[in-house]
């Protein structure tokens, strides 16, 4: 079952990342819009690099520079970060999910009710209607903390995995804007590049920000599909 949900989590997020990795690419150049070159930067002070102003422009720009091959640059790492990111992403959540019910089926106690000669068969419906009750809230309570947590952890370490995947992907793509500077030849490339140059740590920054947003994001995704699929 651990490897089913692997299988098709990775599946999905390779489909995923195919369709939509031109947008992913846009949105990184953008994001480096208003930045100016300096001597610590990637772009040598001589770039003549400008950011795009409208989505349009930015496409027929890289377009006419790069061709199709530009819209994927850097798609290479993305995809061999998603295969395991989706695959951990579905799989850790399935086994701490089923790890923490099983927990929780062991230490539940279904209390026998007492009846008495004097007990009517009204007080006796009402017992077992707030049984009911309350049995079926603790289990909403339970549902959502569990995927809470298991939604967190499986975000967590998923991304602390592939996150140096994540850092070449996003320099590659930084990468794709310039006409007429290039840094790095290819996936390899930058990771030796970078690892030479800037130590593994530059491998890992900006960790601890995508580790809070991608936690929150999949605790919060994972328990609202779980507790409304139902």
């Amino acid at each position: 079952r651990t490897m089913i949900a692997f299988i098709s989590g990775a599946t999905a997020g390779v489909c995923a990342t195919t369709i939509t990795y031109p947008f992913d690419l846009t949105r990184t150049i953008f994001a480096a819009r208003g930045l100016q070159p300096n001597t610590n930067s990637l772009m040598p002070v001589t770039s003549n690099f400008r950011p795009p102003r409208t989505l349009l422009g930015f496409a027929h720009s890289l377009y006419q520079t790069k061709g199709w091959a530009g819209f994927y640059a850097g798609s290479t790492a993305a995809i061999l970060q998603i295969i395991p990111y989706m695959g951990l992403n579905f799989a850790i959540y399935d086994v701490v999910l089923r790890y923490l019910k099983s927990i929780e089926s062991k230490d539940k106690r279904i209390p026998t009710p007492t009846t008495t000669p004097t007990n009517s068969t009204q007080n006796t419906t009402q017992q077992q209607q707030q049984s009911q009750s309350t049995s079926s809230t603790t289990t909403n309570t339970f549902l959502i903390s569990s995927s809470v947590m298991a939604g967190a952890m499986a975000g967590g370490i998923s991304k602390f995995v592939v996150y140096p995947m994540d850092t070449v992907k996003k320099r590659l793509q930084a990468q794709a804007a310039q006409c007429s500077w290039r840094r790095y030849k290819g996936l390899v490339d930058c990771l030796v590049t970078m690892t030479k140059q800037e130590g593994i740590p530059s491998l890992y920054k900006g960790l601890y920000p995508s580790l809070a947003k991608n936690m929150s994001a999949t605790a919060i995704s994972f328990t609202i599909y779980t507790f409304t699929k139902d």
